[in-house]
């Protein structure tokens, strides 16, 4: 997993629960919004990679 796209979302997560203007919260949730669908691309993609791997390795 990425621990940078992993501290983002948490950063991001605490900065959601602080009162912010509502162009600094769009801004912050489509940051987070990004974060979360890399993170789950890069998810999506190990399985497949290690399972490329165990066939390889046959």
């Amino acid at each position: 997993m990425n621990y940078v796209a992993s501290e983002n979302i948490r950063r991001f997560r605490a900065l959601l629960e602080t009162p912010l203007s509502p162009e600094r919260r769009k801004t912050i949730e489509a940051l987070l919004a990004a974060e979360v669908a890399e993170l789950k691309k890069e998810l999506d993609q190990e399985p497949a990679a290690a399972s490329h791997g165990r066939k390889a390795g046959s």
